[in-house]
């Protein structure tokens, strides 16, 4: 078996309601969300502000990852993203 699909649909369903609830939220200038369940699954969703490469969130799950640990993680691929995207923007 490749995938766990339960949970792999569990994170979708949650996505969705992060994403509902972002989108709520995005007059109000929110940076990041985070949902911790019970059971050690954390989500991250990040506002990425990348109008122009039409990106909006930047979202990461984990299973073994602490929140901090991936609050971390995302910021640190938040950074990389938008270090990248204005280095090939200059060339």
């Amino acid at each position: 078996k490749d995938f766990f699909t339960i949970l792999i649909n569990h994170v979708h369903k949650l996505i969705a309601l992060i994403n509902q609830s972002f989108e709520n939220l995005e007059e109000s200038k929110i940076d990041h969300l985070m949902i911790s369940s019970s059971n050690g699954l954390n989500i991250i969703m990040i506002n990425l502000n990348l109008p122009r490469y039409n990106l909006k969130e930047l979202i990461c799950t984990s299973e073994n990852l602490s929140s901090d640990k991936l609050i971390w993680l995302a910021g640190e691929l938040k950074n990389d993203l938008s270090n990248y995207l204005t280095l090939i923007k200059e060339h």
